[in-house]
């Protein structure tokens, strides 16, 4: 039963399976064996859910209460950009020649994550400190 719920925050957030599997950190055809209640989220991705979502573990998990029409509190959004930025530290890198690899240093993933923050907040036309 919680696939459904994920399918219907999924569809009404105008997100595709690629695009959540994103947020979540996962693959898309996790997301969709959620949503056909073949895998269960872990703890960490309830969280994220939960938080993406402005509902409560309860309303995920079990159908309880209602889920908010709020939305979700962009400082909350941009605060999970950031966190998802900060797992993919020490993944990514830069193609060289030779078939090498070069990973990008902190000081270069805190500039990206830094970049897509604020690009992020000017897209939800909000000032950051970032802006300052």
């Amino acid at each position: 039963m919680i696939g459904k719920r994920i399918r219907e925050l999924r569809r009404g957030a105008k997100l595709t399976q690629k695009e959540l599997s994103d947020h979540l950190g996962v693959s898309a055809s996790a997301v969709g064996m959620y949503e056909q209640d073949r895998r269960m989220p872990d703890i960490e991705t309830i969280s994220v859910l939960c938080g993406m979502f402005n509902i409560t573990a309860d309303y995920l998990l079990f159908g309880k209460g209602a889920p908010s029409s709020e939305g979700v509190p962009a400082d909350r959004f941009l605060d999970g950009i950031r966190q998802q930025i900060d797992r993919q530290k020490g993944l990514l890198y830069e193609q060289l020649p030779g078939n090498r690899q070069r990973f990008f240093s902190n000081a270069e993933m805190d500039k990206l994550s830094d970049a897509i923050y604020i690009g992020a907040a000017m897209a939800l036309g909000i000032q950051t400190r970032k802006d300052d």
